[in-house]
């Protein structure tokens, strides 16, 4: 299919874009591999207008909401090539489904360490530690298991919630959280009719 404008990317950018696009009445297609970009990973973004705090998943839905409306096409890809076509000037899009390395960094005190991570990083004498490299998952995993049940559950009470799309993104089944949390609360309300039974 040929379009007028094609966007490379499905951040807040790429989206705003479209979105202008669309306004001029321009046929456009969204590339992106992260449905709503980077800010997704966001805890809290305090700093977009109109908001005075909201989470980088929320954020990312009301945008790519919007896209939608209009009408726009999102591909949930990579981009592998860029080639253009004369003599008509047209450029063909390759796109394929790449694996995505970000780079996310964790200080690690030298108490921390391992004797093999000390071994590697013979600097942490000198600063006191070392920047580690996490893989995404890693990193989700970890800023979820410290969030407090109240902010988790300001994540997954946001309207049109899809736990499937949030374990895409970050790796994390919520379901088995909840199938745990019930266990514990099955367990619980079990110990406490038998305690009442029992005085």
């Amino acid at each position: 299919m040929v379009y007028d404008t094609i966007i490379i990317g499905a951040g807040p950018a790429g989206l705003t874009a479209s979105i202008y696009t669309s306004r001029y009445k321009l046929s456009n297609l969204v590339i992106g591999k992260l449905l709503g970009g980077t800010i997704t990973h966001a805890y809290k973004v305090e700093n977009f207008p109109g908001f005075i705090s909201i989470s980088g998943i929320e954020l990312a839905n009301k945008i790519v909401e919007q896209v939608k409306n209009l009408g726009t096409e999102i591909l949930p890809e990579g981009v592998k090539e860029i080639v253009k076509n004369p003599p008509n000037e047209f450029y063909k899009i390759k796109s394929s489904l790449p694996v995505i390395e970000v780079s996310i960094l964790k200080w690690i005190d030298k108490k921390d360490m391992t004797d093999e991570e000390k071994k590697e990083f013979t600097g942490y004498k000198t600063i006191g530690g070392y920047l580690k490299r996490l893989s995404y998952e890693d990193a989700w995993a970890e800023t979820w298991s410290n969030m407090s049940d109240v902010d988790k559950n300001k994540i997954t009470s946001i309207p049109q919630f899809d736990a499937q799309i949030f374990k895409d993104i970050t790796g994390i089944d919520i379901t088995a959280d909840d199938e745990i949390n019930k266990a514990i609360k099955a367990l619980t309300d079990a110990f406490v009719l038998w305690m009442e039974k029992r005085y």
